[in-house]
């Protein structure tokens, strides 16, 4: 998808419920309960009469089955299980930053930050394949600071690595003005 800079930056709220319940279930901790529960089983096998031995054989097998096969190999292809919502938008402007139609004069602000690393579909690490490896692209955040001692913090979805890119021309702007320093700009320009 083609982000343009008349669009602006989407700003997300992170919402506190999971999108997917039975994520919690591909946890290592809730899969180790059901592994040593299902091990006691087995352990107690000669206890229980032998055309039962297959049903606890099915008890330690299935966990760790259902683990190799529907966590480490579909969370290569899922994305973060993470709840969002867009709530506004940034613009970049000659003079101005407009966030959810409220213009911030340049001359008021003493410095702007950008931590613009991650983007959408961006490779998660996960170690063991117990997390899912895809992102969302939502943990990147614009900090202003303003001359009056006030610092804004906003969280904002990047739809590419390139995404900043569009802004060329403004946040070159911005850092002429001494907003943004030089080794942001570098980073965020010479993504391309």
């Amino acid at each position: 998808m083609r982000a343009y800079s008349e669009e602006g930056l989407s700003i997300v709220e992170v919402l506190p419920k999971p999108r997917n319940k039975f994520y919690a279930f591909m946890e290592w901790k809730y899969l180790l309960i059901i592994f040593l529960i299902s091990s006691l089983f087995y352990f107690f096998e000669k206890y229980i009469p032998n055309e039962d031995n297959f049903y606890s054989g099915i008890f330690v097998g299935f966990p760790l089955l259902f683990y190799l096969t529907y966590v480490s190999l579909g969370n290569t292809f899922r994305k973060e299980n993470i709840r969002y919502k867009i709530i506004g938008k940034i613009f970049f402007k000659n003079d101005f930053i407009e966030i959810n139609n409220l213009k911030n004069s340049l001359s008021e602000i003493d410095q702007i930050k950008i931590d613009n690393y991650d983007f959408k579909g961006s490779l998660i690490t996960s170690i063991g394949g117990a997390n899912p490896s895809r992102s969302l692209g939502i943990s990147n955040f614009l900090t202003i600071c303003f001359k009056d001692g006030r610092i804004e913090k906003i969280q904002f979805l990047q739809e590419n690595q390139y995404h900043l890119t569009f802004f060329h021309q403004e946040l070159m702007h911005n850092h002429h003005r001494n907003l943004i320093d030089s080794t942001t700009i570098k980073r965020i320009l010479n993504s391309s």
